[in-house]
């Protein structure tokens, strides 16, 4: 087969056999982490430096990712709240009222996270 040696890992043709060393803050290197957002620093850091970088995907702010989870379980609790609507039975108005009234909160919650107060800055 042509290979030389007894077996093992094969050999890497381009090697990177040349080391810089940088002296990061806690804060620049958190911050190198985050955009690394799961990779290495390191290969971050050549792919930045060399030009390789391709367009980072926009990192989706901490409040809109909290913001997407709760909208989800209010999207699902009115999508059963509709299921049993539609389902052709009479609806039990003592139930359904509750579950309307936790939903309105629900949402007025979000809102106030994403926008500052009940009513926001109008």
């Amino acid at each position: 087969m042509g290979t030389k040696g007894k077996g093992g890992r094969p050999r890497v043709r381009n090697k990177r056999d040349h080391q810089i060393t940088v002296r990061l803050t806690e804060r620049e290197y958190r911050k190198l982490q985050k955009a690394a957002s799961g990779s290495s620093v390191a290969a971050l850091v050549r792919d930045r430096l060399l030009g390789l970088s391709k367009e980072t995907t926009p990192q989706i702010p901490l409040v809109n990712r909290q913001a997407w989870i709760e909208l989800s379980r209010t999207a699902s609790n009115l999508n059963q709240m509709s299921y049993h609507l539609n389902t052709g039975t009479r609806p039990e108005v003592d139930r359904i009222l509750p579950l309307l009234s936790l939903l309105q909160r629900n949402l007025e919650q979000v809102r106030a996270g994403l926008i500052g107060g009940i009513h926001g800055n109008r």
